[in-house]
C-alpha cells in the first residue's frame, strides 16, 4: 500500500501530528499507520560544508593567498549539533550505509524515504524561510527525489493540523521561498568566511588566538552598539537649572515648572529644552523677580484618546519583556517556543507580523470563549472581535507575510515555568486588549504667568480605562513639563500669588546604552538608516535578521567578545570599537551599514515571488565577496590614522606620540603603548595620564578570560616601559600589604592576592614572573622560599626540602625544587612547612614480602598496618587492637 512520509523539523511536532490525526503507531522514532508515516528531524539535521572539509590541506589554515572561497557547487554535511539539546549519535548498524557522522534522525528519514511504499512526500517543517531551508537540504543532501507537498501550519492545535492536512499545497509552490532560503544561506556564508578570514588574518596574524567575525547582519549591529558608545564617549555633560514655583490659591498650593513659551528645539542642541537655562545667574533672575508675587492662571483642559495596542510580533514580545521582565532576547525566545511546541498555548512564535488574517473573528471568538481564570470577565466583555474598535488594523491581509501575530491558542496551559507564565500571561493580555476600547485621558494643562515670566502645570486623569484594565493599574508616562496628580480649583483668578521660588540643579546626561528591548527596536527599524527608498522598503518588513535571528545575533556578539552585558546594558569591547572604526576607515561600508541587507532582502524578496533567478542571485554575491577580500588584503594598517594629531610626549625620547590602529607609538623611538588591555580600550587621555603620573586608576571594565568575569585594576609604566596591571593588595584579613616576603625567583616583593581558591602570594613582577606561594588562614605563607630551611621533610627524589602547599583537594606536600622537581607527597593532617615529620607507630609484625617493619596507619575504614618500605613496598595486612591487659596484640600473623 503506498503511504505519505511526513518529515517535521522537530520530535515533539511530530508527535502532534500523530496524535491529532490518530491511528499512528509508533515505531522508535517513527509513527506509522496505513496510509502516512511521520517522521522528524531536530533542526539542522544538514549545514553547509566549511573550507576545511572542502579541501583541509589548501583551506585548514587560514592565509590571504587562500582567498576568496568560492566554491561553484556547495557541498552539504550532517550538522554538528542536531538541534538545542545536542545531537542524536549515531548508531552501528552493519546494515546501515550512512555515511560516516551521520545522525540517527538523519539515517531513519532516509530509510523511510527510500521504501518503495513511500511515493510522495509532505514537508511539515515550520512554515518560513528557516523551515523550507531545513526541508530543502535534507532532500539534497540523502538525494530523495519523489514529489513533494506542503504543510503550513500557523499554529499547534490539533484541529489546526487536521485543517492543515486537508489543505497540502503542491511542493512548487513555495520554490520561491526555498530558492531564497538557500541563497541567503549561501551568501551568508560566502561573505561571512570570506571576511572573517581576511580581517582575522590581516589583524590579529594566523597565530593569535583572535578572530575578526564578520557578517551581514551581525556587523551593521555591532556598528549601532559601537555608534552610541561612541556617542557616550564624546558626550560633555552641561549644567542647567530648572526653575520651579509653588503657587497659592484659595488655600491650596499647587506647582509650576518655568518654561521659555515660544521655544523651538534647535537641531543642533538636542539638550535643549522648553524647561531648561543654562546658566545659574539667569535662573536666580527669575527666582528673584517672581518670589513673593501676584499671578494670572488660566486652564486649557482636553481629552486625548490612547487606542488599544497591537499585537506582539516576535520582536515586540521580546522587547516588552526585557522592558517589563529583564527577560533577554533569547530567554523571551526560548520560553515562546515552548509556549508553542510543548504547552500548545500559543500560536507560532517567530513571526514579523502584527495582524490576523480576515477570516479569523470566527477563530478568535473562540479563543476568547475557552480563556477562563483571572482573563474570563475581560474576554466575556469584548463580545463580537470583528466590531471591536481596532478590529480593520487587526484584521488586514495585506500585512501578513509568513505567519499571523503571536496569539493565545485557547488550550488551558499547566505545569507553566514562572519565565513561560510571565511571558504568556503578558501574550494573552496584549491579546484582550487589542480588543478593548481605547483609554480616554482628561489632560488640563494650567498656564501661570508672573508678570512677563510663564509656569506650566499639567494634570492627567485616566478618564476611561478602556483597554488598559486588561494589564491592571501601570506606571504612568509623565510628560515632559510639569506634572500633578491634581490641580486645585483657580476659584478667583485674582487671588493668586506665588508662594516661594526654587532652583534644582541637574546635568544633563549621555544618551543610554543599548539593552536587548532598545537593540532590537534598532534592529527592526534599521531600514530607515537607508537613502534608497528601494532598500528601505524592503527592509521595513524585516529589518536587519529577522525576528527568529535577531536574539541569536546578539548573543553571538557576546560569545565573541564584542559585547558585553552590564546588567541590562549591552556594551561594545575594544574589539568592536577598533574593528568598526577599521571598517569604516577602509573603507568597508557594506559591512558596516543596513545597506547590504536591504539589498539583498530586496532580490531575495523578489525571488521569492519568482521574479529574480538564483544564478543571477550568486553572481552578484560572488562578486562582491571578492571585492571585499581584496579590500582586506590591500589596506594599510595605518588606514584611518595617516594624518592622526601628536600628543603627549614618549617617556623615553620625549618625542610626539601619534594614535595608530592597535597602539599609540612614538613617532622617535619604537615606544608603544597599545590601546587594548584585557578587552578594556586605553583611550587617548587615560594614556597621556599614564606616561606623565606613570600610574592611573584604579579603571574598570577590564575582562578576564579565565574567570569570565569583569575586574578593576591600576595600570603601571614600569622600568622596561611596559604596561603591567597592579591590584590593591589584600592580606588574608583585609589589612596591609600582606607579609615582607621577596619572590625566590626573582627577588621583587611577595603581595596578598585572592584568586579563584582562596589568598595566595603573588609576584608583583607578574607577569614577567608568575611565582606564587600559598597562605593559610592567618595570611602566613605554608610554602617558604626554595632554598629554605625545611626541617626533616625533605625529597626522596631530589633531597631538597619538601614545603607544604595547598591544592584544589587540599593540602600536600610539594618539592620545593620545583618546577626541575615535581614530586609530591600527600601531607600529614594539620602538617606546615618545615614541620617534622609525624611520628611512625611500629607493630611487632615484619612484612612477608620485604622484611621491613610494618607501621599502624589510618585509612578510610579505620586503622591497618601498611609496610614502611613504601611506595616501594604496598604490602598492607589486617589491624588488631591489643587485648586488655594483654602485654601483646592479637594481629594476625602471616601464615
Amino acid at each position: 500500500m503506498s503511504k505519505k512520509l511526513v518529515i517535521t523539523e522537530k520530535p515533539s511536532v511530530a508527535r502532534d501530528i500523530a496524535k491529532a490525526l490518530g491511528g499512528f503507531k509508533a515505531r522508535g522514532k517513527v509513527f506509522d499507520r496505513d496510509d502516512m508515516v511521520v517522521c522528524s528531524a531536530a533542526g539542522h539535521l544538514v549545514e553547509l560544508c566549511m573550507p576545511e572539509d572542502l579541501d583541509k590541506k589548501k583551506y585548514g589554515f587560514w592565509r590571504l593567498e587562500t582567498l576568496p572561497i568560492l566554491p561553484e557547487t556547495f557541498q552539504l554535511k550532517p550538522s554538528r549539533s542536531d538541534g538545542p539539546k545536542g545531537r542524536f549519535h549515531k548508531k552501528k548498524d552493519p546494515d546501515e550505509t550512512a555515511p560516516e557522522g551521520g545522525s540517527e534522525l538523519l539515517d531513519i528519514i532516509k530509510r523511510e524515504a527510500k521504501r518503495k511504499e513511500i511515493v510522495g512526500i509532505v514537508n511539515a517543517c515550520d512554515a518560513g524561510r528557516e523551515g523550507e531551508l531545513i526541508f530543502t537540504y535534507i532532500m539534497k543532501y540523502l538525494g530523495i527525489d519523489k514529489s513533494t507537498e506542503r504543510l503550513w501550519l500557523q499554529s499547534m492545535t490539533p484541529g489546526s493540523i487536521r485543517e492543515g492536512f486537508s489543505h497540502l499545497l503542491p511542493g512548487d509552490r513555495k520554490a520561491g521561498l526555498a530558492d531564497a532560503a538557500m541563497c541567503r544561506s549561501e551568501a551568508d556564508w560566502l561573505v561571512g568566511i570570506n571576511a572573517t578570514r581576511a580581517f582575522t588574518v590581516r589583524l590579529f596574524g594566523r597565530n593569535v588566538k583572535e578572530t575578526a567575525n564578520l557578517g551581514r547582519v551581525q556587523t551593521p549591529t555591532l556598528a549601532l552598539l559601537v555608534e552610541r558608545e561612541k556617542a557616550i564617549q564624546a558626550f560633555v555633560s552641561r549644567d542647567y537649572w530648572i526653575v520651579r514655583g509653588i503657587f497659592e490659591v484659595s488655600g491650596a498650593t499647587y506647582e509650576g515648572i518655568w518654561i521659555r513659551e515660544h521655544f523651538k528645539k534647535q537641531p543642533g542642541d538636542p539638550d535643549d529644552r522648553a524647561d531648561r537655562i543654562w546658566s545659574k545667574t539667569t535662573a536666580d533672575e527669575i527666582a528673584a523677580r517672581c518670589a513673593g508675587k501676584p499671578a494670572v492662571a488660566t486652564d486649557k483642559a482636553k481629552e486625548t484618546q490612547e487606542a488599544p495596542p497591537t499585537l506582539f510580533d516576535l520582536t515586540t514580545l521580546q522587547r516588552e519583556s526585557n522592558r517589563r521582565f529583564g527577560l533577554s532576547a533569547r530567554a523571551t525566545l526560548s520560553a515562546t517556543q515552548s509556549l508553542y511546541e510543548k504547552h500548545k498555548v500559543l500560536t507560532y512564535p517567530r513571526t514579523d507580523s502584527k495582524c490576523l488574517p480576515e477570516d479569523y473573528p470566527v477563530e478568535v471568538s473562540r479563543i476568547l470563549g475557552s480563556l477562563g481564570g483571572v482573563y474570563a470577565a475581560l474576554a466575556h466583555r469584548i463580545g463580537d472581535p470583528s466590531r471591536a474598535q481596532m478590529a480593520k488594523r487587526i484584521f488586514d491581509n495585506t500585512r501578513i507575510s509568513d505567519h499571523f501575530a503571536i496569539i493565545p491558542t485557547g488550550e488551558s496551559p499547566k505545569g507553566l515555568t514562572a519565565v513561560e507564565q510571565k511571558v504568556y500571561d503578558l501574550v494573552v493580555r496584549r491579546f484582550l486588549a487589542a480588543f478593548m476600547d481605547s483609554a480616554v485621558w482628561k489632560i488640563v494643562e494650567r498656564t501661570t504667568r508672573v508678570g512677563e515670566d510663564t509656569f506650566r502645570t499639567t494634570a492627567r486623569v485616566l478618564a476611561k480605562v478602556g483597554w488598559r484594565e486588561a494589564f491592571g493599574k501601570e506606571e504612568e508616562t509623565e510628560p515632559d513639563i510639569g506634572i500633578a496628580s491634581h490641580l486645585p480649583a483657580l476659584g478667583d483668578i485674582n487671588g493668586i500669588w506665588t508662594r516661594k521660588v526654587e532652583l534644582d540643579e541637574y546635568r544633563t546626561n549621555p544618551p543610554p546604552r543599548y539593552n536587548d528591548a532598545s537593540l532590537l527596536a534598532a534592529m527592526e527599524t534599521a531600514g530607515k538608516l537607508l537613502d534608497d527608498e528601494t532598500l528601505a522598503e524592503a527592509m521595513k518588513e524585516r529589518g536587519l535578521g529577522t525576528p527568529a535571528t535577531r536574539a541569536e545575533t546578539i548573543e553571538k556578539l557576546i560569545s565573541a567578545h564584542y559585547v558585553t552585558r552590564d546588567r541590562r546594558d549591552l556594551v561594545p569591547t575594544s574589539k568592536a570599537m577598533n574593528l568598526i572604526r577599521l571598517l569604516e576607515a577602509i573603507p568597508v561600508q557594506e559591512l558596516v551599514s543596513p545597506t547590504l541587507t536591504g539589498e539583498w532582502e530586496n532580490k531575495l524578496l523578489l525571488m521569492e515571488k519568482s521574479k529574480l533567478s538564483r544564478p543571477d542571485f550568486m553572481r552578484d554575491i560572488m562578486r562582491f565577496t571578492a571585492q571585499i577580500v581584496e579590500k582586506a588584503r590591500g589596506f594599510d594598517m595605518d588606514t584611518g590614522f595617516e594624518d592622526s594629531e601628536p600628543f603627549g610626549k614618549c617617556p623615553k625620547c620625549c618625542a610626539p606620540l601619534r594614535e595608530k590602529l592597535k597602539a599609540y607609538e612614538c613617532a622617535g623611538c619604537d615606544f608603544k603603548l597599545y590601546k587594548t588591555m584585557s578587552q578594556r580600550l586605553i583611550t587617548k587621555d587615560e594614556a597621556i595620564e599614564l606616561i606623565e603620573k606613570r600610574e592611573i586608576g584604579p579603571l574598570d571594565g577590564f575582562f578576564s578570560f579565565k574567570t569570565r568575569k569583569p575586574f578593576s585594576a591600576r595600570l603601571r609604566l614600569n622600568d622596561d616601559w611596559k604596561v603591567e596591571f597592579v591590584f590593591e593588595d589584600r592580606a588574608a584579613n583585609g589589612e596591609g600589604n600582606g607579609p615582607d616576603i621577596p619572590c625566590p625567583l626573582c627577588g621583587k616583593p611577595m603581595s596578598a592576592r585572592q584568586g579563584r581558591f582562596g589568598n595566595f602570594l603573588g609576584c608583583t613582577g607578574y607577569p614577567e614572573c608568575k611565582h606564587t606561594i600559598n597562605v593559610g588562614p592567618d595570611g602566613a605563607p605554608l610554602a617558604a622560599p626554595v632554598g629554605g630551611k625545611e626541617g626533616d621533610a625533605v625529597c626522596e627524589k631530589c633531597g631538597k626540602p619538601m614545603a607544604v602547599k595547598r591544592g584544589r583537594f587540599g593540602s600536600f606536600l610539594g618539592c620545593s625544587g620545583y618546577p626541575e622537581c615535581k614530586n609530591i607527597v600527600r601531607a600529614p593532617k594539620g602538617a606546615q612547612a618545615g614541620a617534622p615529620a609525624a611520628p611512625v607507630e611500629l607493630s611487632d609484625i615484619f612484612c612477608d614480602k620485604c622484611g621491613k617493619p610494618m607501621a599502624v596507619k589510618q585509612g578510610r575504614y579505620g586503622k591497618f598496618l601498611g609496610c614502611t618500605g613504601y611506595p616501594e613496598c604496598k604490602n598492607i595486612m589486617k589491624y588488631k587492637a591489643p587485648a586488655k591487659g594483654s602485654p601483646g596484640d592479637e594481629t594476625e600473623q602471616p601464615s
